[in-house]
């Protein structure tokens, strides 16, 4: 009889250890890759605006030479692709820990819109939020 309840002890114990390992490492793989987006995003914010200082310099100089507009254009779309393929990863992870945890996160927020019916999102990522939060856990915006 003490040996069941020890087990079923231990055996909740590994899966909460489990639990927060996965959650751990998800939360770090997503904001590594939040950070990556936001240097992207910086950049390509420089690079545009690089490219319209040196098409304004074109055309004051009547120079109908195009290779750097072309080069900081092809810039700026390799970045949206990269920005682009980083989301994709985040929402791989999210489908894996919701592969993970299965549908133990959507019982947890029908029970919150229950009890709190203000919800928050977040400006940059549209995550949702049925409690009160400094900044958003997906993207790391400030949301207060």
């Amino acid at each position: 009889m003490e040996n069941d309840a020890f087990g079923k002890v231990k055996s909740s114990l590994n899966r909460a250890v489990t639990s927060i390992s996965v959650k751990t490492s998800s939360s770090l793989e997503k904001g590594k890759l939040n950070t990556y987006i936001d240097s992207l995003e910086t950049e390509i914010k420089k690079l545009k605006f690089e490219l319209g200082e040196e098409i304004f310099r074109a055309f004051i100089e009547e120079d109908s030479n195009k290779e750097k507009s072309s080069k900081l254009c092809k810039k700026i779309k390799e970045d949206y692709d990269n920005i682009y393929e980083a989301k994709k990863e985040i929402e791989a992870i999210d489908e894996r820990d919701r592969k993970i945890f299965g549908d133990e996160n959507k019982d947890q927020d029908k029970e919150n819109i229950e009890k709190n019916s203000s919800v928050i999102f977040c400006d940059k990522c549209g995550a949702r939020y049925h409690e009160k939060v400094n900044f958003c856990r997906k993207c790391g915006n400030k949301l207060i």
